[in-house]
């Protein structure tokens, strides 16, 4: 396959667009310099993006996002830890596209929220906490039934 045609073929799939640019790919001079300068090392600074500091999860909620709502999905679930940093770019992209944001959390809830729990509720995330890592799986399920019968129309989106 040709560059041309990879790109053709990756332009194919369907993508919100949650950042404003690609991030960027810098050299990573000293760490060549220490391994003895003949090694060119490149790193993509994901941790750059624009977009509610996401880093990585970004791309992946880009795809995902898009996937939902060609569905016509009206509420992206997810879960993760109670301080997880995919289930708060999950809200941060529900916000910015006009979706809820159901997000199936473990850990213990502090009465004084900080961090990315205190994000979660300022996007306006519906949270429902559970004991343990083990409770999410079913947690999402049964929240996305619930929705369904409300008349909502989810998309589940694994850890």
């Amino acid at each position: 396959m040709t560059i041309d045609e990879l790109r053709s073929t990756l332009a194919r799939i369907p993508s919100v667009p949650l950042v404003s640019r690609p991030s960027p790919v810098m050299p990573m001079t000293r760490l060549s310099r220490a391994l003895g300068g003949g090694p060119n090392l490149l790193v993509k600074r994901d941790d750059v993006l624009d977009f509610g500091f996401g880093g990585n999860k970004v791309r992946k909620l880009a795809l995902l996002a898009a996937a939902a709502q060609l569905e016509g999905a009206d509420t992206l679930i997810t879960a993760g830890a109670l301080q997880s940093n995919h289930a708060r770019v999950t809200a941060a992209a529900a916000a910015m596209l006009g979706m809820k944001a159901v997000l199936v959390l473990n850990g213990t809830r502090a009465a004084a929220v900080s961090g990315n729990a205190l994000l979660d509720d300022l996007l306006g995330a519906e949270l429902v906490i559970v004991e343990s890592r083990h409770a999410r799986a079913r947690a999402m399920e049964d929240a996305a039934e619930r929705l369904r019968r409300a008349g909502r129309r989810p998309y589940v989106i694994p850890v």
